[in-house]
């Protein structure tokens, strides 16, 4: 179970960067067709990166909580079989 939770947890990772590699792509796109002018690009861009970031410590912090959880729950477990 902790196996694929950590999967679960890694697979939002990588959706989350790869999501970021493509709007990054859209915004220079954009730039590049002068639907945005190059200072609007790199404030997104800054926004998006912002915004990634805080994914990635949002699922670390999520993944460190499940597993201080399933210790917890081992050491829960083996007090009741010891009883």
């Amino acid at each position: 179970m902790e196996l694929s939770l950590k999967k679960l947890l890694l697979l939002g990772i990588g959706t989350a960067a790869y999501s970021y590699e493509k709007a990054m792509a859209t915004v220079e796109d954009l730039v590049a067709k002068g639907e945005l002018t190059v200072n609007q690009g790199k404030e997104l861009n800054q926004e998006l990166k912002k915004k990634a970031q805080a994914g990635q410590g949002f699922a670390a912090s999520a993944l460190d909580t499940l597993k201080d959880d399933i210790e917890e729950l081992k050491l829960r477990l083996t007090n009741l079989e010891q009883r």
